[in-house]
């Protein structure tokens, strides 16, 4: 069973019951978002050694919060069971403690945490709302936490707050996308030459670093033109061999990878001319819309 799985009936067997009888005018969400490979499915066995095991996350209001929270997180402790289908509850190997701070509250013996919804993204956003985000709020996210905080699952959502900043947090204002795409094609079309002119040298180890770096490149290229949010580097290969489009660009990439003459990493080419015209194409669009959201 993977993580979400095992957290979901973790809410519906062990904590929403519980929480129907130890707070039962509360008003609540509850998910698991944040972090851990289970939110983007790619959990396995080794996954289990650090991070991971029945989790929940539940959000409440600010008031609510501060009136019940660490209540709720002690009585808990005293009804919780040592484990939930086999696995245990408890913190084990977790470098991500249980949360303690002014809005979030948990603690080492399970993994029920409770958060308000301000604090979580002012986690890992700096922000804390969502409504009228401008254009150089939206560079500074990084990808894996966007990617984090849409993905895993809402198991439970009272007043469709956590949905709704999920929804607005979905992808990227096409203006911002736009001008992603033209500065990671810019990005490449400043290297591309450097594979061969490396080579030309005798630096082959140089041409093999740059071809590697511009096959990255490329692969968060075609991310953005899937409209989809990159993971960070251990994943990435993982959450590319996903997309749609990777079936025509990864034969290229390999090709660049395992050559071993630089004139055969040359001549690669990445599959850059299909996703070139592409983004070219957006780049002329960015022109055209929005000239003065983003400097």
């Amino acid at each position: 069973m993977q993580g979400i799985e095992l957290s979901r009936g973790f809410y519906t067997d062990i904590v929403r019951p519980w929480l129907s009888e130890a707070a039962p005018e509360l008003r609540y969400s509850a998910a698991l978002i944040g972090y851990g490979s289970e939110l983007i499915g790619f959990d396995d066995e080794v996954s289990k050694d650090h991070n991971w095991g029945p989790r929940v996350h539940i959000l409440l209001s600010r008031d609510d919060f501060g009136n019940c929270a660490r209540r709720l997180v002690d009585e808990f402790s005293k009804f919780a069971p040592a484990d939930y289908l086999g696995e245990p509850i408890g913190w084990r190997s977790r470098p991500h403690p249980a949360s303690n701070s002014v809005e979030a509250a948990g603690a080492l013996g399970h993994g029920l945490e409770f958060h308000t919804l301000e604090a979580l993204l002012e986690g890992h956003f700096a922000v804390r709302s969502v409504e009228n985000l401008n254009a150089l709020q939206w560079l500074g996210f990084a990808e894996q936490k966007l990617l984090a905080f849409t993905s895993g699952a809402v198991f439970h959502d009272d007043d469709s707050r956590l949905s709704q900043a999920r929804d607005r947090l979905g992808y990227f204002p096409e203006d911002v996308w736009l001008y992603k795409i033209a500065c990671q094609w810019r990005r490449i079309s400043e290297e591309q030459a450097f594979v061969g002119r490396a080579g030309q040298v005798g630096d082959d180890l140089g041409s093999r670093v740059i071809a590697a770096r511009l096959v990255r490149d490329v692969m968060r290229m075609g991310f953005l033109l899937e409209r989809r949010y990159a993971p960070y580097s251990k994943w990435l290969g993982s959450g590319f061999a996903r997309l749609p489009i990777a079936e025509a660009l990864s034969p290229h990439l390999k090709r660049a990878l395992h050559s071993n003459a630089w004139t055969a990493r040359g001549r690669a080419r990445l599959g850059l001319p299909g996703i070139g015209a592409q983004a070219k194409c957006d780049r002329h669009r960015l022109l055209r819309a929005n000239r003065g959201s983003i400097p």
